[in-house]
């Protein structure tokens, strides 16, 4: 009995800690709300290169700052964009009274010397769970696909810059596989338009979130898969849907092979390289007259 009162007397400072800091970012997420901005430049763009990043959110304030300050490190834009802006980035947000409240699935903070908050919610496995929540404030920043770029990784799991690895190359790698397939997967989702009605309920294609890693020799399926009977094959030439009538590792089995190819490659020539996370769409049935080589360049 006595060993249980000493446990309890030596875990009542933690629980205390616990109790005052989620009242404390509780407190943060309400003046944020109550002085809510759209976008308060440049803390939001920053958190939403992170999530874009890292495909989650930051765990907390310091975090944050030491993603923007190794993007100031291996990115020369970022000195174009302060010049531009016409302030050094980092120092005006570090001497700024930041108040920076972190959960799962979003990030508040507020700023007391003038007077506002702003958040960014939704992280890319929220959004994609929730696709009928998005539905930006701008018409004509209908961006949803920018959440599913794909991340590089080094061994220590910090992301690559586009100066460490080169993104675009590797995306039109990417699509030029998906380019020979004559039918593609999808299902019944929401399309956005910059229309006062909003997004659209329509065919889409399926899209999964996985990753792919040096040690491994398949993709990893990070995103849940769909039911079977809610998705369909899509053929371009003919434009017919067909119900899918196997599993999607199956049916786009020589996709799925090519990709992994093609990631391999991608490993080979990238030392530094240790694992991508990307969105990934589902394609099927080879289409003959498109087949050719498919090369990491």
């Amino acid at each position: 009995m006595k060993k249980i009162i000493v446990i309890i007397l030596l875990l009542l400072p933690f629980w205390s800690s616990c109790k005052n800091e989620t009242r404390d970012k509780e407190r943060i997420r309400l003046l944020a709300i109550e002085n809510y901005v759209d976008e308060f430049v440049p803390i939001n763009r920053f958190l939403k290169f992170y999530v874009n990043a890292y495909y989650a959110m930051p765990s907390d304030y310091d975090e944050f700052m030491s993603f923007i300050k190794e993007y100031k490190k291996r990115d020369p834009f970022f000195y174009e964009w302060e010049r531009r802006e016409g302030y050094d980035i980092i120092k005006t947000i570090s001497k700024s009274n930041l108040l920076f409240a972190a959960y799962q699935d979003s990030v508040f903070f507020y700023l007391p010397d003038y007077h506002v908050g702003s958040s960014v919610i939704g992280t890319p496995f929220y959004w994609l769970e929730n696709p009928d929540k998005w539905y930006p404030r701008y018409p004509n920043r209908l961006d949803y696909d920018s959440w599913f770029f794909p991340s590089a990784y080094d061994k220590k799991g910090k992301y690559l810059f586009d100066s460490e690895f080169h993104y675009r190359r590797f995306e039109e790698t990417i699509d030029s596989i998906s380019s020979q397939y004559t039918c593609r997967i999808t299902h019944e989702g929401y399309f956005y338009t910059g229309f006062p009605e909003g997004p659209q309920i329509r065919q889409m294609p399926y899209l999964s979130i996985v990753s792919f890693s040096r040690t491994t020799d398949s993709v990893e399926l990070l995103s849940r898969t769909a039911s079977t009977d809610s998705l369909f094959i899509f053929d371009a030439n003919d434009l017919t849907y067909q119900p899918v009538k196997d599993s999607l590792p199956n049916l786009c089995k020589e996709y799925m092979d090519e990709t992994v190819s093609v990631l391999k490659k991608v490993f080979e020539e990238n030392p530094d390289v240790e694992r991508i996370t990307m969105g990934l769409n589902w394609y099927c049935f080879k289409d003959s007259t498109k087949t050719r080589k498919i090369e990491w360049q």
